[in-house]
């Protein structure tokens, strides 16, 4: 196994590893994957799986109708659409936690009220969930594998929490 952390030189590390006749399984963040990883060598099909915080399944067809209302009304270009519907769920978590704390607000107001939402449905995210003890609203990641053939993302199962927390 290979937990690589780094954003570029995986795909000279694998076609060495080849020649050597090894072939790893490799898991890294998502964030990290550059086009080349679609070129490593066929027999690390099915052997490189990347984690993600969220994918187009959960979307929600109006989630996404106000992302993309939101980009065109401030002629952004829809690029990087992870960070996108995150900065956009963010946005609306802290709305939701600003409705709950009321008008006489306080940061320790804002807190109770963030440490209320629970399963909150941003449309662009897995549920979101905070408490008195948690201060991150989803604990886990969406698991994929590389299509080295189709050039694709392939999930493996559904959302995976983080457990204990």
């Amino acid at each position: 196994m290979l937990f690589y952390l780094g954003t570029g030189g995986l795909k000279a590390l694998l076609e060495e590893a080849g020649k050597l006749n090894r072939f790893p399984y490799v898991f890294m963040p998502g964030a990290h994957v550059q086009e080349e990883m679609f070129q490593v060598p066929p027999a690390f099909q099915k052997k490189i799986y990347l984690s993600y915080p969220i994918l187009p399944s959960d979307q929600t067809p109006g989630g996404m109708s106000e992302l993309k209302a939101l980009l065109e009304k401030h002629n952004i270009p829809m690029k990087h659409w992870t960070s996108q519907a995150s900065a956009l769920s963010a946005a609306k978590v802290l709305v939701e936690g600003l409705k709950g704390a009321g008008r006489d607000l306080s940061r320790a107001k804002l807190m109770r009220s963030l440490e209320q939402l629970y399963q909150f449905q941003t449309g662009l995210t897995p549920p979101i969930t905070f408490g008195s003890n948690r201060r991150i609203g989803a604990l886990g990641a969406h698991v994929v594998t590389l299509d080295l053939e189709k050039k694709d993302f392939v999930p493996v199962g559904g959302w995976v929490a983080v457990s204990g927390m």
